[in-house]
């Protein structure tokens, strides 16, 4: 399985985990858009510090329909 994938799954549940915390908690809310550019944003900056995830054809796919790491690629 990809790693651009299981980062994504992963990222997912943590940053929904973490909004359910922060309504609880901090009684403060976000969108689902507000979720997802944090994830995106948090995939790009970590997949882009790795050298060879581009040679993997599923995480170039990934990549290219999340509209992510293209100038890396």
């Amino acid at each position: 399985m990809s790693f651009i994938y299981k980062l994504a799954m992963a990222g997912t549940v943590y940053y929904i985990w973490k909004a359910k915390n922060d309504i609880v908690f901090r009684n403060k809310q976000y969108t689902s858009d507000a979720i997802y550019d944090i994830l995106v944003k948090d995939i790009r900056d970590r997949a882009s510090s790795w050298r060879n995830y581009g040679r993997i054809t599923v995480n170039r796919v990934l990549c290219r329909v999340w509209n992510i790491l293209e100038h890396i690629l």
